[in-house]
């Protein structure tokens, strides 16, 4: 999704006229949840697929960090 896309459905759902305050505190609060999550994993989890989710997540984030905001 873009963050065009968010904001239309934000506008649809009658929320907030634009996400653009949620999008920031999302891009702002992401490394160090990835960095908690991390240090909660149980004994044994498999890291590589921890890897696999953060490395997705944070290119998620750096691709909607870059959007222009709407």
């Amino acid at each position: 999704m873009t963050r065009r896309h968010f904001n239309l459905t934000a506008k649809l759902c009658g929320l907030e006229s634009t996400m653009e305050r949620i999008i920031t505190d999302i891009l702002t609060k992401t490394p160090t949840v990835i960095e908690n999550v991390g240090a909660r994993l149980p004994a044994g989890f498999p890291g590589y697929l921890f890897d696999v989710i953060t490395t997705s997540l944070q290119k998620s984030a750096q691709l909607l960090d870059s959007m222009p905001p709407q």
